[in-house]
């Protein structure tokens, strides 16, 4: 579904590796490429390692992907976020994607509504609040 977004999935090397166990066949197949770091970029993740200790090296690989593509970041990771933050890095955030799948017809009101539900349930961090607020706009 998300991959219906009219958006260009990319990750790096270091994450397609890390996302062994989730066939990222499948996830190429629907729309995400993989990126391979050049040394440049390599070098830009060592010196983000150093600044900050909370991202891995995966993490941070995707960082400096989106910084140099100019691109969001979607993470729900907070350490992650403010580095990206700090960076100068635009972040999205699952909701925000939800919105837009939901307004483009991607994805039924209600349809998201479960959806979100689910999520809120198995992730104890998410935004009780926000998701709440949609959930029950999506069921009304």
């Amino acid at each position: 579904m998300i991959f219906d977004l009219e958006y260009a999935y990319v990750t790096s090397d270091f994450v397609a590796q890390e996302l062994a166990d989730l066939n990222v066949g499948i996830l190429r197949q629907l729309g995400l490429e993989v990126l391979e770091l050049d040394s440049s970029q390599i070098n830009q993740v060592a010196r983000l390692r150093r600044l900050y200790k909370g991202p891995g090296v995966n993490d941070l690989s995707a960082l400096v992907l989106a910084s140099d593509r100019r691109c969001p970041l979607v993470t729900r990771d907070s350490e992650l976020r403010k580095a990206a933050r700090n960076e100068g890095v635009r972040l999205r955030h699952t909701l925000e994607l939800m919105d837009e799948m939901v307004s483009e017809g991607i994805l039924s009101a209600p349809d998201a509504a479960d959806a979100l539900e689910e999520i809120c349930r198995k992730r104890k961090k998410f935004p009780r609040t926000e998701s709440w607020a949609r959930i029950n706009m999506w069921r009304s």
